[in-house]
């Protein structure tokens, strides 16, 4: 049965979006991620643009939505990806010392991220919406930052 969201979790959830913007901005920032290539702009943009969407549809979402969003995991084909991506990466003569040392960096952070996101947490039922949505919000931070490593390898490459 579709359930709406009260409105003290409709807020929580509010917050987790926010919380992830400035974990977002966090990453930007201790990374060194920011350029000014239009195309690396809009990869760092992702995360803001769908917590941004995320935290206004709050109000119109409901436990079927959730259902629908949580049913098709692709993180297992993401680590597939980038164990060896970062293997190969390593033994690739080509690329400077501070090239490599800022994508694995970057690579290890997602890595990290999207393991996170893996972690499951026994909650009671109230809670499991704002458990999927923190999974949600890691998941969007890791793959960004693979995208965004993937798109500036292949840049400075």
């Amino acid at each position: 049965m579709d359930k709406k969201y009260g409105t003290n979790k409709k807020q929580y959830i509010k917050l987790l979006y926010i919380i992830g913007i400035i974990l977002w901005i966090s990453l930007i920032i201790g990374l060194g991620l920011f350029q000014k290539d239009p195309l690396a702009l809009l990869i760092i943009s992702i995360p803001f643009i769908i917590f941004i969407f995320d935290y206004f549809n709050v109000d119109n979402i409901d436990t079927s939505i959730e259902i629908i969003v949580h049913k098709f995991e692709y993180l297992s084909i993401a680590l597939i990806m980038i164990v060896p991506l970062i293997t190969w990466f390593n033994k690739n003569d080509n690329n400077s010392v501070i090239t490599r040392k800022k994508f694995m960096k970057i690579m290890i952070t997602a890595l990290i991220l999207v393991l996170l996101s893996l972690i499951d947490l026994w909650v009671s039922p109230k809670y499991i919406s704002m458990t999927k949505h923190c999974k949600a919000i890691l998941q969007t931070l890791g793959l960004t930052l693979i995208i965004y490593s993937l798109y500036t390898y292949y840049i400075e490459s």
